[in-house]
């Protein structure tokens, strides 16, 4: 028997975790402390949900649209993880709605083919997809990190001006002459994204993890979060440095100093301009959750 066709199979699965939040928030920390545990298996950014839902049109995301597209980076998903044979192994259809039942298969068979249990996929920009992720993952555990603002501009836009084409094509920004962020881009997504998790969290089970608690006491917050999770808190996860390697791409370099698990407050260097600081946080919505 064809164990990725056997239901009672993927019933191994204890937990399906996704991750969420403002880029540069400190998600990939996150998932990297997830990652080193032992029941946990992890993969890069999928953007699966983000790449499925193409537009804000219903009758085309799950009717009529082709899913072209979307088979194309499944398979690609499938491939990065290390299971290209299994390409065609699942009943792919010709909808994009045929995709999520596949996918989320997938990840439930390449976790237990590494002999885990629980999956997490971090993907930043599945905060605007957290609605399609309940409807179609009904006990899927959805994690919002939110970081200070004043953090994440810095952060973002630094990021985004080195890194502009690395950026544009795993963002979603696909401009071709785009140079990154300026601040103010990057005020108006903070506060856009902060405000989807705080409307979020108003009316579902969601869990809040805020990068501040998570540098101050790595042990207190992961305690918590396993405890929420009803998951087996784990040493491992406070010293995660090796896991960073099966979840952060070569060329994702703006990640790298969250491979090194560098612990400490960085330097925010927009705000050497004290009057450049006071703008921004005049702009930006209040930090409170």
């Amino acid at each position: 028997m064809n164990r990725y066709k056997n239901k009672f199979y993927r019933s191994a699965i204890k937990k399906r975790i996704f991750i969420v939040g403002c880029p540069r928030s400190g998600t990939t920390l996150l998932q990297g402390m997830l990652a080193a545990h032992s029941d946990v298996y992890s993969l890069p950014e999928t953007y699966f949900f983000s790449r499925a839902l193409v537009s804000k049109n219903p009758f085309k995301n799950y009717m009529l649209w082709p899913a072209i597209k979307v088979r194309k980076h499944f398979e690609n998903i499938v491939r990065e993880a290390g299971g290209e044979s299994l390409c065609n192994v699942y009943n792919i259809g010709i909808f994009q709605s045929d995709y999520y039942r596949p996918f989320v298969d997938f990840m439930d068979d390449i976790t237990i083919e590494n002999k885990k249990n629980i999956w997490v996929e971090k993907t930043p920009m599945h905060l605007y997809c957290v609605n399609e992720i309940q409807k179609r993952i009904p006990d899927a555990c959805i994690i919002h990190m939110v970081r200070n603002g004043l953090d994440v501009v810095d952060s973002l836009v630094r990021a985004t001006q080195d890194n502009p084409q690395q950026w544009a094509r795993f963002g979603g920004w696909r401009r071709k002459f785009w140079k990154g962020f300026s601040v103010d881009d990057a005020i108006k997504k903070w506060n856009h994204d902060f405000n989807i998790t705080k409307s979020r969290l108003a009316i579902s089970k969601d869990i809040l993890v805020k990068y501040e608690d998570l540098i101050s006491d790595p042990f207190s917050s992961l305690l918590n979060l396993c405890q929420e999770l009803d998951i087996t808190y784990s040493d491992r996860m406070i010293h995660s440095d090796q896991s960073f390697g099966s979840i952060v791409r070569e060329d994702e370099l703006w990640k790298i100093n969250n491979k090194s698990r560098v612990l400490t407050k960085k330097i925010n260097s927009l705000y050497k301009d004290h009057s450049k600081k006071i703008y921004i946080e005049s702009k930006l919505d209040s930090y409170d959750v």
